[in-house]
């Protein structure tokens, strides 16, 4: 008589299958593997993923002649995915949880407690705040914020009195991380003592961003008293024209300023090699980042530098708490909220404003929970519904909703048959 299996997954493995393909990611080792499916095979993954087999399926005969069947096996036992053992009668079949997504304290559920999650929880889901004070006059660098942290092209100016009465709730927020003062000149906001004041009541991180074209005499100063009360500072450089004049630019600064985080903003090879030379040239070491930014004419760089490729995903060293995280809510926007010069509160820059200053900041947070655009934007569209890789790839961004494209990778056109 043959020899009879039993055939688990370990509670930190997720498996995923389509037609062709089946997909093993190992959350507890942070990589996974993908083996073409048979039909001998696609046959044993539906008994592993019942929940009610508990992750563990018998392996029968036919199954362990089968030569894709054996890889799969031979595959999850060698990357600690799984385990196999002999099936003997009289011992226990063994028993796994199966992993799968519950948020306790989870939007439906709360909807169903009424007021409860508006006047106690939803402060605790405001996890950073930006606040922009000014804006700029460049309209050709419009739209730039919407891609990432940058000043607005407007002539308006944010209401600090109001903004102050706005602190006072922001002050019992225990979950609150992170506070961004960004401006493109601080020294014509009204009240930043004040405010400064307000903030540094809070247990989280506090950091100012502005662009080095913005550093001049008078606002360099306000700056400059601002990182010696414990604020931390990004300081955005714009794609430079002349490597050299820039180089001394940040030179000069870096003796001003030796903790700055500088974010080089790149749109192309030429940008990041210029960048990278004043990177390089420096005479003292920085903290330097290379930020992409669409033109609307550069897909090809983004295609070449910024989407993702099946093999990024396999090796991306997610904890299964960050795939469960994928699947429920936004990681890029989910606690994030930006107040604008014009008042108004956004989730996400390409998305309408989920509010004003002059409303309650619960009130705000609650509507973008309950009936928000940004926070819960997860990848349940086609093509991503259609994806093996849906779970591990990142959270939709503000990049995707700019190009226009549902996601940011090639793996839909590189299974696509030739």
């Amino acid at each position: 008589m043959e020899k009879e299996f039993w055939l688990w997954l370990n509670p930190e493995t997720f498996i995923w299958k389509n037609s062709d393909e089946v997909l093993v990611f190992n959350s507890g080792k942070g990589n996974g593997f993908l083996i073409p499916l048979s039909q001998v095979l696609s046959s044993l993954i539906e008994r592993l993923i019942n929940p009610e087999q508990m992750y563990c399926s018998d392996v029968r005969p036919v199954e362990v002649r089968d030569k894709l069947t054996g890889a799969f096996i031979d595959k999850v036992v060698k990357t600690g995915s799984g385990g196999i053992c002999e099936r003997v009668e009289g011992n226990p079949k063994p028993v796994v949880m199966f992993p799968k997504l519950n948020i306790q304290r989870s939007v439906e559920r709360q909807s169903k407690i009424s007021g409860s999650y508006r006047d106690d929880k939803i402060m605790l889901d405001l996890f950073e705040m930006t606040i922009c004070f000014n804006g700029i006059g460049d309209k050709k660098r419009g739209g730039w914020n919407r891609q990432f942290i940058y000043p607005p092209v407007t002539n308006e100016s944010l209401v600090s009195t109001i903004l102050l009465k706005q602190l006072e709730a922001v002050s019992g927020s225990n979950g609150l991380r992170s506070v961004n003062l960004l401006a493109s000149d601080f020294s014509g906001i009204e009240s930043i003592i004040e405010i400064v004041d307000s903030l540094s009541r809070l247990n989280s991180t506090r950091t100012i961003w502005c662009r080095m074209a913005d550093l001049k005499e008078q606002s360099a100063k306000v700056i400059s008293r601002l990182c010696k009360g414990s604020f931390g500072l990004n300081i955005i450089v714009d794609p430079v024209a002349d490597s050299e004049d820039s180089r001394r630019s940040v030179d000069d600064l870096i003796c001003d300023f030796p903790e700055a985080t500088w974010r080089f903003i790149i749109s192309g090879e030429s940008d990041y090699d210029m960048a990278a030379g004043i990177v390089e040239g420096l005479g003292s070491p920085v903290e330097a980042l290379f930020v992409p930014l669409y033109t609307g004419g550069n897909l090809e760089f983004f295609i070449e530098h910024v989407f993702i490729r099946p093999a990024d995903l396999l090796e991306s060293g997610l904890t299964k708490r960050e795939v469960f995280a994928h699947q429920a809510v936004n990681t890029f926007d989910f606690g994030k909220v930006s107040l604008m010069p014009d008042g108004r509160y956004y989730a996400n820059l390409n998305h309408p404003p989920i509010g004003t200053l002059d409303e309650s900041l619960k009130e705000v947070l609650h509507r973008e929970l309950f009936s928000g655009k940004s926070w819960r934007r997860i990848r349940d569209e086609k093509p991503c519904t259609e994806c093996l890789y849906r779970w591990l790839c990142p959270s939709p961004s503000g990049y995707e909703l700019v190009i226009g494209r549902p996601d940011l990778c090639l793996i839909g056109e590189m299974m696509k048959p030739v």
